[in-house]
C-alpha cells in the first residue's frame, strides 16, 4: 500500500509481530512513512553520490514532521544530490560546526564558571552526600544530555529559554530523560547557590517544565521473536565485543546495566555459584546477590578466556551512558530497544512462566518487603533465583531454535466448539 492511499496516516500501527514498517510514496520518489513501537517519521531513501543506499530522517517524529513539511524536505534533500552532495554529510557537518561554536563559545568562559567544571564537583559532593543511585542518575544525565548541550556556558548567565527549548525537544524522543536533565540541572543549581558561586537558582519553582514532560511507565520489553532475532544476531552487530556481552549477560540475569558494566571478577563467586554486589554499585544502596543459571556461567566462562588479566569484566569506557547512546545510536536500525526494555523482558517473560513475583524483585534486585519486613527479610532467596533463571536460561535456548517455542498451541476442543456456537474462533 502507498502512503498516499492510507486514509488516516495517524491509526496507522505495526502489523502483529513486526517491529517496523515502511510506507512508500507513489508521488514523491524515495519518501517513505516508516512506523517503528515507539516512533513514526518521514525518511528519504536515496542513491549516495558515491554509491550504496541510505536513509536520512526528515525533521523531527510525525505528527510534528507532517506530510507537507516532509515533502518540502525531500525536495532540500534531492537539490543537494542534484549538486552531487550527500544531505547526511551535509548535516552531520552542520552538526559538527554547531559544537565547534559551542565549544569556542564555552572556551571563553573562566573555569570556574564554566558548567562543565562545576558538574565534576558536584558530582563528587553528591557521592559523599547522596544515595548510589541518584549519583548514578545524575552523572548519565550530565553525560549524555547536558554537557554535550550546556557544557560550556557560564552558570551566572544561564538563559533559561534556551533550557526550556531542549527539554522540550528531548522530551519528544524520551520524556523521562527531559524530567531527569531538569531535575538534576535543579539540584546542581541549588548546589551552586550554596557554594555562593551564583546567587539564585534559575530552575527553582519552575514547575511547568515538569508538568509538561510527566513520565508514564513504559510498558515495551522484547517479544518472543526479538529475543529470537537478539540471541542469533547479537555477535554480528558492528559493536565492541564488550557491549556484545554486557548486553547478553544483561539479558540472562536481569541486572541493570550498571550494575553489569561496573562488574569485577572478583565478585563472581565461583564456590557458592553467585555474584555479589556490592552495596555501592546498587541503586537502593543494599548489597545483593544474582545466581550463576548455566547459561549465564557458559557466556561467563568464554568471556573469562578473552579477559583473564583483567580486574573488571569490561573496560572502564562502558558504563550505563555509554551503553544507553551505543543502543539509540548504533543498534536503532537492528531492533528498536533500550538497555531497560531487557530488564523488562526478563521480568515479564518470567512472570509468563510461573515464577512468584517476590522471586522476580529478588532477581531484578528491587526491595521486597517494606515496612518492618526490611529489617528482617535478608535472604536473598538464591535457591530459588537460581531455580527460576535456570527456567529463563532453558527459554532463551529455546527461543534461539525457534521463535515460537513458548507459545501456547494447544487448541481446546470443547472450547473451541462453544466459540464457534457463539460466532467466535481462536
Amino acid at each position: 500500500m502507498k502512503i498516499e492511499e492510507v486514509r488516516d496516516i495517524a491509526k496507522l500501527k505495526l502489523p502483529r509481530g513486526k517491529t517496523k514498517a515502511a510506507y512508500s510514496s507513489s508521488v514523491h520518489r524515495g519518501l517513505q512513512f516508516v512506523l517503528k513501537p515507539h516512533k513514526k517519521a518521514w525518511y528519504h531513501r536515496y542513491q549516495k553520490p558515491g554509491g550504496g543506499r541510505t536513509t536520512k530522517l526528515l525533521g523531527t517524529q510525525y505528527p510534528d514532521t507532517d506530510y507537507a513539511d516532509a515533502v518540502a524536505l525531500l525536495q532540500s534533500n534531492k537539490a543537494m544530490l542534484a549538486k552531487g552532495l550527500d544531505p547526511v554529510d551535509q548535516a552531520q557537518a552542520g552538526f559538527r560546526a554547531k559544537r565547534q561554536q559551542q565549544y569556542l563559545k564555552g572556551a571563553s568562559v573562566e573555569q570556574r564558571y564554566r558548567l562543565s567544571t562545576l558538574a565534576a564537583a558536584f558530582l563528587e559532593h553528591c557521592e559523599a552526600t547522596t544515595r548510589t543511585g541518584t549519583v548514578v542518575r545524575y552523572r548519565s544525565s550530565l553525560g549524555v544530555h547536558l554537557l554535550p548541550n550546556f557544557g560550556g556556558i557560564d552558570v551566572r548567565y544561564f538563559h533559561y529559554p534556551d533550557f526550556e527549548v531542549f527539554i522540550h525537544q528531548l522530551a519528544k524522543q524520551s520524556p523521562s530523560a527531559a524530567r531527569h536533565a531538569f531535575a538534576v540541572l535543579r539540584a546542581m543549581f541549588s548546589y551552586l547557590v550554596a557554594e555562593r558561586v551564583v546567587e539564585a537558582n534559575p530552575l527553582l519553582g519552575r514547575k511547568q517544565l515538569t508538568k509538561a514532560t510527566r513520565v508514564y511507565p513504559r510498558d515495551s520489553y522484547l517479544t518472543h521473536q526479538q529475543i529470537h532475532k537478539f540471541v542469533n544476531e547479537l555477535p554480528q552487530q558492528d559493536i565492541p565485543d564488550d557491549a556484545k556481552i554486557i548486553l547478553m549477560v544483561q539479558l540472562q540475569s536481569g541486572l541493570r546495566i550498571g550494575e553489569v558494566c561496573g562488574l569485577e571478577w572478583a565478585q563472581v563467586d565461583t564456590k557458592a555459584g553467585v555474584i555479589h554486589h556490592v552495596a555501592e554499585s546498587m541503586k537502593g544502596g543494599e548489597r545483593a546477590q544474582t545466581a550463576l543459571s548455566k547459561g549465564l556461567l557458559h557466556t561467563l566462562v568464554a568471556w573469562k578466556k578473552q579477559t583473564a588479566k583483567r580486574k573488571r569484566l569490561f573496560s572502564q569506557e562502558w558504563n550505563t551512558a555509554a551503553m544507553v547512546d551505543l543502543v539509540r545510536n548504533n543498534l536503532r536500525d537492528w531492533i528498536v530497544f533500550t538497555t531497560h526494555d531487557i530488564r523488562r523482558t526478563v521480568a515479564t517473560t518470567l512472570q509468563e512462566l510461573g515464577c512468584p513475583e517476590e522471586i522476580r524483585r529478588r532477581i531484578a534486585n528491587h526491595k521486597v518487603s517494606q515496612g518492618i519486613g526490611q529489617a528482617y527479610d535478608k535472604s536473598q532467596q538464591i535457591k530459588l533465583q537460581l531455580y527460576w533463571l535456570e527456567h529463563w536460561a532453558d527459554a532463551l535456548d529455546g527461543l534461539k531454535l525457534d521463535p515460537h517455542y513458548l507459545d501456547n498451541d494447544e487448541v481446546d476442543s470443547e472450547r473451541a466448539a462453544l466459540l464457534a456456537q457463539l460466532g467466535g474462533s481462536l
